[in-house]
């Protein structure tokens, strides 16, 4: 009987425990939303689920599931929200439903519509026409890309033909100056959306719920056929904000930002012009999963692929003009050295590159921020992106500053060390170098790897984040040890 009496116990508290974590999920962390309208169509439809997250823009009154009294006045452990979020709220006209809309405008901002096209600031936003679309309905639609100042791109939708009650209204507009502490709003689908262009008006901060993430059902396409799929894109979540959130937040007063390139420019010794070429270089791939469909935010890799190629030049250019006694081959194996992802990750090391890699939540935990690949492909990206604000020559100043004290060595051998062991051992008549894997820890993302290298009776081991360079390492050790 005691025994029944515990178990009860036990089941109880259980439930209860459970309860308690979902609430507090539905609380604090996520929110559960049904697309109401046809608003968003280019993006999200009618009746469609998205996950979407509460911490990201702090918490108010409005928060949570019901209509909380007046806790406080604005918002706690406030983050701003992006020009581009997708952000669902209650409109100051009604506060008893929800909207997800799209943000455009940022408080002092000075927005209208003219012919259709989004002006912000007296700036016209990139628009270019796709393609058509036409719905269950038989309505069509002029489908169109649009590329805000910060990046962001997705879809718009417009009517075809101008039987919209509301077409001359929706695009052609007054001019709207957004006051502080309010946004303006548009949706996707622009002919047929209540925003803040006639109905909705301005939306004080306060009225944020939560930021869209992603679709996890859709009535257009089922989840399951996703090539992304339901796990992958809650791991690709970005949740860094709500860490950042309880280990900064409730310890300062001062505001922190995920893009902080201040200190980054300055290590390197330049200032962009323009910050988005930094900010692409410095966003990892991952970044195109964490969005809702057809949002496709711009990330490292065409400017690494250029990089790639900048890189190669300077370096070729720096060899030839200060090792003039050097042959084709000694100049190819030094100038592969130089542009190695050993050597390129060491390069970044420097400047702190890999703390200022924006990523998903995900990928930071399975090592992405440590990952040798990622550094190397920003390292490159960053010195495209540096090319792309200003000149050729501002690139061969930067790179012959971060790579001084690796061009400064004289000795082949620490350039290329396998080789150079190998030469060794044919002039001492001994058998070939012998490399073999010996023991992997770490992350998948981020293994750290050790090589033992034996040549006749002598051996050396060496580590590092590759094989490559854990071979190197060896292989500079033994050779050490036969000289001396």
């Amino acid at each position: 009987m005691i025994t029944n009496k515990k178990t009860l116990i036990q089941e109880f508290s259980s439930f209860i425990f459970v309860i308690f974590l979902a609430l507090t999920i539905k609380f604090f962390v996520m929110e559960n939303f049904v697309v109401p309208t046809g608003s968003m169509k280019a993006t999200v439809l009618e009746n469609d689920y998205i996950f979407s997250t509460k911490y990201s823009y702090g918490y108010s009154n409005y928060s949570f599931p019901f209509f909380s009294p007046n806790i406080f006045n604005n918002r706690i452990f406030a983050s701003q929200p992006q020009r581009g979020d997708i952000i669902i709220f209650r409109p100051p006209n009604n506060m008893d439903i929800r909207y997800v809309k799209r943000l455009i405008g940022l408080p002092g901002d000075k927005i209208q519509l003219i012919n259709d096209v989004v002006y912000i600031n007296d700036k016209a936003i990139e628009r270019t026409e796709i393609g058509t679309y036409t719905s269950e309905q038989g309505k069509n639609y002029i489908k169109y890309k649009e590329i805000l100042p910060n990046g962001v791109n997705y879809f718009s939708y417009k009517l075809k033909q101008d039987d919209h009650l509301l077409v001359n209204k929706y695009g052609n507009t007054e001019i709207f100056y957004v006051p502080e502490g309010k946004y303006f709003f548009l949706g996707d689908n622009r002919d047929e959306s209540n925003d803040s262009r006639i109905y909705l008006g301005f939306v004080p901060f306060k009225n944020f719920i939560a930021k869209g993430q992603f679709i996890y059902f859709s009535t257009k396409e089922q989840l399951w056929q996703s090539d992304i799929g339901i796990i992958n894109q809650i791991l690709r979540v970005d949740y860094l904000p709500l860490f950042i959130q309880i280990k900064y937040k409730m310890t300062t007063n001062k505001k922190s930002a995920l893009f902080t390139p201040e200190k980054l420019e300055q290590d390197i010794g330049y200032n962009f012009k323009n910050k988005d070429f930094l900010l692409e270089a410095l966003s990892h791939p991952s970044l195109k999963q964490n969005v809702l469909k057809h949002e496709v935010p711009k990330n490292y890799e065409r400017l690494e692929l250029f990089g790639d190629a900048i890189i190669n030049f300077v370096i070729t250019e720096i060899l030839f003009k200060n090792f003039s006694t050097y042959d084709e081959g000694k100049l190819a194996k030094i100038r592969a050295y130089l542009v190695c992802k050993e050597l390129l990750c060491k390069v970044a090391a420097k400047i702190n590159l890999s703390d200022y890699i924006i990523m998903t939540y995900g990928e930071e935990v399975l090592g992405g921020r440590q990952n040798p690949n990622n550094i190397e492909n920003t390292m490159e990206a960053l010195i495209a992106a540096i090319y792309l604000d200003s000149n050729i020559d501002t690139v061969k100043k930067i790179v012959n500053d971060l790579w001084r004290e690796f061009i400064s060595i004289t000795d082949l051998a620490d350039y290329d060390p396998k080789s150079t062991l190998q030469e060794l051992a044919q002039k001492k008549g001994t058998k070939k170098p012998v490399y073999q894997v010996i023991k992997r820890e770490g992350s998948p993302h981020s293994s750290i790897f050790t090589v033992l290298v034996q040549m006749d009776e002598y051996q050396q081991t060496g580590t590092g984040h590759s094989v490559k360079e854990a071979e190197k390492v060896a292989a500079r050790k033994l050779m050490n040890y036969l000289n001396n």
